[in-house]
């Protein structure tokens, strides 16, 4: 068994930061760079050079699905592996989440960003369609 001297580390740690990752082209990079690597230390360009796009939690789980059962959207809903934690939301909804009142529903229509816009966009047809300028 060896042991590391200071000299060692020393040139250790001049070599791994003038050899950084963050100074690799990607003619450099290993492929396999990302293996192991913690997404939330990454950029988003690196995630969407991977091939991956934003998507919620749940869209993740129904992706996953999807792909275990070969793309079927039969398969998923006939799915008989119920030990599987992402069985459950195997449909894209999370089931343990309680519906929401319809009060609370029309108060985040109300305040969605969307509203105003829809607002606006449904006066200026009405406007068009009436013929008023």
């Amino acid at each position: 068994m060896t042991t590391q001297t200071p000299l060692f580390d020393a040139v250790s740690e001049a070599w791994s930061r003038s050899h950084s990752p963050e100074r690799w082209t990607d003619a450099d990079r290993p492929t396999d760079w990302h293996v192991g690597r913690d997404p939330r230390r990454m950029a988003q360009r690196e995630l969407r050079a991977m091939g991956h796009e934003p998507m919620s939690p749940m869209e993740a789980i129904r992706a996953k699905c999807l792909d275990c059962c070969a793309g079927s959207l039969h398969e998923v809903r006939c799915c008989v592996a119920m030990a599987c934690p992402s069985w459950p939301f195997r449909m894209g909804k999370n089931p343990w989440r309680a519906p929401l009142l319809e009060e609370r529903r029309e108060a985040l229509r109300q305040r969605s960003r969307f509203s105003s816009r829809l607002q606006k966009t449904k006066g200026e047809n009405d406007r068009c369609i009436a013929g008023v300028e």
